[in-house]
């Protein structure tokens, strides 16, 4: 049994009792004398007053703990009941408490309606009402009353009707009917009590109790007149007994309308010698009976229940006069009608306090979906859901009213006091209203805004269903309810969970959806992070993590990649301590053993046995299907000796296509074969696997493009982070140290992503926890060049972690990241004719009349330009067709001209400022007198756009901040369209080629400004070529150069040949400056030792030198290959022809350069051993010890030997020690031991050699 059921059998037990002992006194009173009479009675007496002790003491609580219950603070707030049979004989001026009345447990009738007694309506109603509205105060104030009733004017308590409370506890219910005399402040007296009639009447009262049938535990006569007994004990008329009266404390906490104390009083029999029986109904009438005096008049009590309920529910009063006018307007209700009971008031209240706040529903469709979350909504007290959310979670419930009973919904108004219009059609409704009717019916939870206060409302509310819209986080006073907050929330309900998780959808970044299990699983700290939001957000469809897809240029077509396809004959030169694995899922019955010496083994055998680790010889490992990354680092690890992994595909046509490697590459660059690529999306397929992919493209071949592409394409469960040159350069700038891992994932989520919510960032944590992130580092060749060997450092720390990562930069870097990654790069190839076609065709659809004759005129336009295929860059090609699109007329004509890549930038620009003037500020710039301030406008903006270029190429030494009022310069570019944006200071432009030709433009009005030092290094080329075909616009010789057209160049006549460009130079200055790129090599120096012999070792002849020398070594690192042409033969061939029509040694009117200067200082190193082999003898510039060592080394690798000639015996390398490397390891595939006597002899061997 529990407490309760205890507790209520010990209360049943001891009435029984008590009925019984009752029974057999009053057969004795009838057999004993009057003396016995006083005497049992007193014994009685004393019997009851011990009784009341024992309880009071028995288990007492305190009453000011907030934990005590209401009834236990009723039944103990008096303090032990001391009365013994002394008490009776003293003045009434003593204080006890009054009997605790004991609840029925059987037979109650608990009906819930009542009718009220016709007339009356009197001059005390308001007083009425106000009792009635602290009473249920005071009973919803108790925590031990589990419901009540309260009853006015019912016409079955007689003269008791005022208020009738009927309550019910744990241990049963109990009635108190109570008479309320209200007027102005007068003093009772025992003359008005005893007699027989009158307001105060007792013998009135006690004969109305006689005639009521509906027993009530208590009798209340309730007033507001003051009352000071005369004397301590009075008979009432007509009778012989003493009635003691004895004031109490308040005995009921429901009619405690005050603080004051002292004002209750019962009455007590003392003595009678006669009518027993009389005496034993009078009795009984006095135990239930107790008089409250003293009482606040209206005006007070009123103030006291207002200020009782602001202070219960932190409320205004506005909300109170809502509560007290439904109160007052069911009072007035004739006939039966309900009783006021717990549930009724308390909603009521509720909506007082909450109406304000209440949000009305959206009607409409419901969805599967929504009535899932709805039932996971309904199963819980409490929803959160943040602001945000709140307009779709008002559409849940769209349903709501389908099924209304409109009859049910006008008694709900007229309950609550809604609306006072009866309901014919839900249209005329207030939206508010029929929320909360709706919410009444338990149809739908009450939509809340979250206010300081609403806790206390709800609190009244306990069965009901609230969502709350805030800011979506759990308070304190939310601990006793289910509280629906995320997704966790829901791992208690497995029905739910599942049918939410099998439902609802995300998708990453706008790539194919996965359900929420799929996503997620079980991860409980992931869970936690999808709120009541996140769920709404995916109602209508997957919720887009980290937004939706890239946007690509409409069309895209998709890029053509180049593929690293190694010569099968690699195999058989393949050196000692490397490990190959060969991939030949396609094609396993082809792949052999080269040769006896190799040793070839199964994927499997080779980690199962640990013989093959030590092997010295190369060793095959074939797997028949992919090698996992896994796989391979397991490999890489199982191979102690070898220093070189390298996992290739097996093809169909018996060559390799290279994957990934550990360890050395040089060597793979000697059997490459070119002419191979692949179209990206079966590229993506394979090559999601590599851990480091290197991609080259030159400007404008859609790198960033591409990398969308990539992300758009990439698995639908990995997340790719586009990573901007911008953001690499905030990185570093901010970094402390060289473990960059943990910061740099710090700096993704706070700077990159810290638009995100919650959710976002969850995601993205575990998807870096597992792995599931690719790093895509877009356009390195714009960061800072001072930031190169820490990137680099970076990628390769995410790549040892297990992270795929996809690198761009333009070609300069090329060579530099395939050593630091040890990779080969794929480069983005050129739109082939029939992709030009197709994008011309759909561009240029509905711009011209005849589309195929517009697109043969654009072809013919650019067919001079054969090695530099404008059509075939994306960049160029979009920007030709927007600008034909702009005005097909204009610039199909200006084609038939010369048209220059420079006329090309130049027209997209000046479109670009037409339609800002046209469509931003509504200017006609075709209207004469508007034309002219429309240019100096234009002349001004493209000015500030020169100089903000200026400073993102140049960011060292330009500072845009020197511009007036820079704010609003970049600004006014910025509504241009050309630039897009600002960065940590640095103007982001729509490509970086618009930045690169506005300083191209701004250094071609400024020769002083260009910056010597830096202006030939190969990150600014794209400057430059802009830079000199400006410069170049009236010489048909200079742009044959630039366009690498060199075979065109015999065809004009010597004067054009010779022609000058606006800087002074002439083609030959030009054809010097853009040849080949070779890198000049690294040379150390150190001192060796006295008196040694030196050899030299050729890879095909020995020939041997021995020399005793004293001093210094030249170490040389080869970073390119030995293998390759070092220009082709036509740029030669042109060289060649300009060189014996131009001044080889004529400097230019520029930067006062020599043609030998140029290829120098451009690192055009074919062209200057054509212009050493020239000029013979003469040398126009000095020559360092390290530059000779590199062009002696050159002049033998490629055949020049006649460039010797052109240093004396002087300027050659007296001694010392040179090595050809080709790896960061320093494998030395050449050692040759310099000395002046056999220079010119190691020259012509080493010529000999590669011929």
């Amino acid at each position: 049994m529990t407490k309760d059921q205890i507790d209520i059998y010990h209360d049943k037990q001891e009435s029984k009792d008590k009925t019984e002992h009752q029974r057999q006194m009053s057969q004795q009173l009838g057999k004993i004398s009057r003396k016995q009479k006083i005497k049992v009675k007193l014994d009685k007496k004393k019997k009851i007053v011990t009784d009341q002790s024992k309880d009071s003491i028995k288990g007492t609580d305190d009453p000011s703990d907030p934990g005590c219950s209401s009834e236990k603070s009723q039944a103990n707030i008096f303090g032990p009941n001391q009365q013994t049979e002394e008490i009776i004989e003293e003045s009434v001026h003593q204080t006890t408490k009054l009997e605790n009345e004991k609840e029925t447990t059987e037979n109650y009738s608990w009906e819930k309606t009542f009718r009220r007694r016709p007339g009356t309506r009197d001059m005390g109603k308001p007083y009425e009402d106000t009792i009635i509205s602290n009473i249920i105060l005071n009973l919803l104030n108790d925590h031990e009353t589990q419901d009540f009733q309260i009853s006015s004017n019912a016409d079955n308590f007689g003269d008791f009707d005022d208020v009738v409370i009927e309550t019910r506890t744990s241990r049963g219910f109990k009635t108190r009917a109570v008479q309320l005399k209200h007027s102005d402040r007068r003093r009772i007296t025992l003359k008005q009590l005893a007699r027989k009639t009158g307001d105060f009447s007792l013998i009135k009262y006690f004969n109305t109790t006689r005639k009521i049938q509906h027993k009530a535990h208590r009798f209340v006569l309730f007033t507001t007149h003051e009352f000071q007994p005369e004397k301590p004990k009075f008979k009432l008329e007509g009778e012989n007994f003493f009635l003691e009266v004895v004031k109490v404390v308040v005995a009921d906490e429901s009619l405690r309308m005050s603080d004051k104390e002292n004002c209750c009083y019962i009455f007590r029999i003392v003595e009678d010698e006669e009518n027993v029986g009389k005496i034993q109904e009078y009795g009984a009438f006095f135990e239930q009976f107790c008089l409250y005096t003293d009482q606040e008049r209206l005006e007070t009590l009123r103030v006291s229940t207002v200020n009782k309920f602001m202070r219960m529910f932190g409320a205004k009063e506005e909300a109170f006069e809502k509560y007290f006018k439904i109160v007052s307007e069911w009072s007035l209700e004739d006939g039966i009608k309900d009783k006021l009971d717990k549930n009724r008031m308390q909603r009521t209240i509720a909506l007082g306090i909450l109406s304000p706040q209440i949000e009305c529903l959206v009607f409409g469709q419901v969805t599967d979906k929504m009535r899932v979350l709805r039932d996971a909504i309904f199963s819980f007290d409490l929803t959160l859901v943040q602001k945000s959310g709140g307009e779709v979670v008002r559409q849940l419930w769209g349903d709501a009213t389908d099924t209304i009973d409109l009859d049910e919904l006008n008694k709900l108004r007229s309950t609550y006091g809604l609306s006072s219009n009866y309901i014919n059609k839900l249209e005329d409704i207030d939206g508010k209203i029929l929320a909360q009717l709706l919410w009444l019916m338990n149809k739908t939870p009450l939509i809340v805004n979250e206010h300081v206060n609403m806790s206390r409302a709800i609190r009244l509310c306990s069965d009901a269903k609230f969502i709350l819209l805030g800011d979506g986080k759990r308070k304190i006073w939310m601990r006793y309810y289910t509280v629906f907050q995320s997704l966790l929330s829901l791992k208690l309900k497995p029905e739910l969970y599942n049918k939410v998780t099998q439902n609802f959808t995300i998708s990453l970044q706008g790539k194919a959806t996965l359900t929420l299990v799929e996503a997620f699983g079980s991860n409980e700290d992931f869970l936690r992070h999808i709120t009541l939001n996140n769920l709404l957000e995916m109602l209508d469809g997957p919720r887009l993590i980290d937004g939706d897809k890239e946007t690509l240029p409409i069309p895209y077509i998709e890029r053509s990649l180049s593929l690293n396809i190694i010569d099968i004959k690699y195999l058989n030169n393949v050196s000692n301590n490397t490990v190959i694995i060969l991939n030949c899922e396609d094609h396993p019955e082809e792949v052999k053993r080269p040769s006896s010496k190799h040793s070839l083994t199964e994927i499997d055998d080779f980690l199962d046995s640990p013989n093959h680790r030590t092997l010295l010889v190369p060793i095959f490992v074939v797997s028949k299907n992919r090698c996992s990354q896994s796989e391979f680092d397991k490999v890489c690890s199982e191979t102690l000796q070898p220093k070189t992994v390298h996992y290739f595909k097996f093809l169909s046509n018996k060559n390799l296509e290279w994957v990934r490697s550990r360890g050395d590459i040089s060597d793979l660059h000697n059997y490459k074969l070119g002419g191979h690529s692949r179209n990206e999306t079966e590229f993506w397929s394979f090559d999601f696997t590599k851990t480091i992919n290197l991609v080259i493209g030159d400007p404008g071949m859609g790198k960033t493009e591409l990398t969308k592409s990539l992300k758009n394409k990439c698995p639908c469960d990995y997340w790719t982070v586009i990573v901007t040159p911008q953001e690499v350069n905030l990185f570093f700038k901010q970094s402390k140290d060289r473990n960059y891992l943990n910061s740099f994932e710090t700096f993704i989520l706070d700077e990159k992503y810290h638009h995100l919510d919650r959710l976002d960032k969850a995601y993205f944590r575990m998807c870096v926890k597992q792995n599931r992130v690719f790093y895509v580092w877009d356009a390195l060749d714009e960061i800072l060049t001072k930031y190169l060997d820490s990137v680099s450092t970076l990628i390769v720390q995410l790549s040892d972690q297990g992270f795929t990562q996809w690198v761009t930069c333009r070609r300069h870097l090329k060579s530099f990241f395939e050593k630091k990654f040890r990779v080969l790069s794929v480069s983005i190839n050129q739109f082939n004719e029939r992709e030009q076609e197709d994008y011309l065709r759909t561009r240029l659809d509905n711009m011209s009349d005849d589309v195929e004759a517009a697109i043969d005129k654009v072809k013919s336009s650019f067919a001079f330009i054969k090695h530099v295929d404008i059509l075939g860059i994306p960049l160029q090609i979009f920007m030709l067709t927007e600008i034909i699109r702009q005005n097909t007329e204009k610039y199909l004509k200006l084609l038939d001209n010369s048209f220059l890549l420079t006329d090309l930038y130049h027209y997209f620009i000046d479109t670009k400022f037409e339609l800002f003037y046209q469509n931003k500020l509504s200017i006609n710039v075709q209207e004469p007198n508007l034309k002219r301030l429309v240019d100096r406008d234009k002349k001004t903006l493209l000015a500030y756009c020169e100089k903000l270029a200026l400073g993102a190429i140049f960011p060292e030494g330009a500072d845009i901040n020197n511009l007036d009022d820079v704010d609003n310069v970049f600004h006014d570019c910025a509504s241009v369209g050309i630039i897009t944006g600002l960065v940590n200071n640095t103007p982001q432009f729509l490509h970086a080629s618009f930045a690169e030709y506005l300083v191209a433009v701004y250094f071609s009005k400024n020769f002083e400004i260009i910056p010597r030092d830096t202006f030939f290094d190969q990150k600014f080329n794209n400057v430059r070529f802009f830079f000199d075909m400006l410069l170049a616009r009236n010489s048909p010789a200079h742009v044959a150069v630039l366009y690498r057209n060199c075979d065109v160049l015999k065809h004009y006549d010597d004067e054009m040949l010779r022609r000058k460009d606006r800087g002074g130079r002439s083609a030959l200055h030009l054809v010097c400056s853009w040849g080949q790129r070779r890198s000049r090599l690294a040379v150390t120096k150190s001192k060796v030792p006295r008196n040694c012999s030196y050899f030299i070792f050729l890879l095909v002849k020995k020939i041997v030198f021995s020399e005793s020398v004293t001093s210094e070594k030249f170490v040389i690192q080869d970073y390119d290959t030995l293998s390759g042409e070092i220009e082709t033969r036509g740029y030669l061939d042109g060289v060649l022809h300009l060189m014996n029509k131009c001044d080889v040694f004529e400097p230019d009117g520029l930067l006062g350069m020599t043609p030998l200067w140029y290829s120098r200082i451009s690192e055009s190193l074919g062209v200057e051993l054509e212009l050493l082999k020239f000029q013979k003898l003469r040398l126009d510039q000095p020559y360092s010890e390290f530059d000779r060592i590199n062009i002696l080394y050159y002049s033998a690798l490629f055949g020049y030997d006649d460039v010797v000639k052109v240093f004396s015996d002087e300027q050659l390398p007296t001694y010392g020690e040179v090595n050809f490397v080709t790896t960061d390891d320093n494998i030395t595939l050449t050692s040759i031991y310099i000395c002046t006597t056999c220079v010119r002899l190691l020259c012509l061997s080493l010529s000999l050699f590669c011929v």
